[in-house]
């Protein structure tokens, strides 16, 4: 049976999603960004749980989701640090909350044992070293009292930017891993429940 590395995520509105990779992509035309971020193919994203997902488990983890985003509000949260190549979201009771009851709802339905077949990369495709300690670990060193919400921008350096930077969230999606843990394809998506 096959095996994805797979993120449960917010979704940012477009204007972040832009912004994310505007940044990024002037980052990476001066050789300062670890992996170039394409909306159409790499998403900017607020990671809640990651893990592996065996294919047959994937209907189990979409129905937790659709129960999960039914009765969980839309967003509206901030952007309000720029720390390690990220946007931190500032963790408001809303998103905590959220991302407890994905941990607890989907992680005992996941693995933790990534490897490189995992990920959404072509055949041949050399990951960055270390690629697998998220997956391996999100769950134990990431979640609950230690969860961090944050866009990565895998940017080296970032121009000054006015803080805070409101981002409201209605897109709760499943996504399969690549390089650097970037969300490569959507495999579901469902929308919060308008608040």
């Amino acid at each position: 049976m096959a095996k994805k590395a797979v993120d449960v995520v917010l979704l940012p509105s477009d204007d972040i999603i832009h912004l994310v990779g505007k940044l990024n992509m002037e980052a990476w035309r001066r050789g300062q960004a670890t992996i170039e971020i394409n909306p159409a193919y790499r998403l900017p994203h607020i990671s809640l749980l990651m893990g592996v997902l065996d294919d047959e488990h994937t209907s189990l983890v979409q129905e937790k989701m659709k129960e999960i985003a039914d009765k969980t509000p839309a967003m509206h949260l901030a952007i309000n640090k720029i720390e390690n190549k990220s946007f931190t979201i500032e963790k408001i009771p809303e998103i905590q909350k959220l991302h407890e009851e994905v941990v607890n709802e989907i992680n005992p339905i996941l693995g933790h044992e990534a490897s490189k077949e995992m990920y959404a990369e072509p055949q041949g495709y050399t990951l960055y070293q270390g690629f697998e300690y998220w997956v391996n670990n999100f769950d134990t060193h990431h979640s609950f009292e230690r969860f961090w919400p944050h866009i990565s921008t895998h940017a080296n350096t970032l121009p000054d930017i006015q803080l805070p930077i409101a981002c409201k969230v209605t897109r709760f999606a499943l996504c399969h891993l690549g390089d650097h843990n970037t969300c490569r394809t959507i495999l579901y998506e469902t929308t919060l429940a308008t608040s």
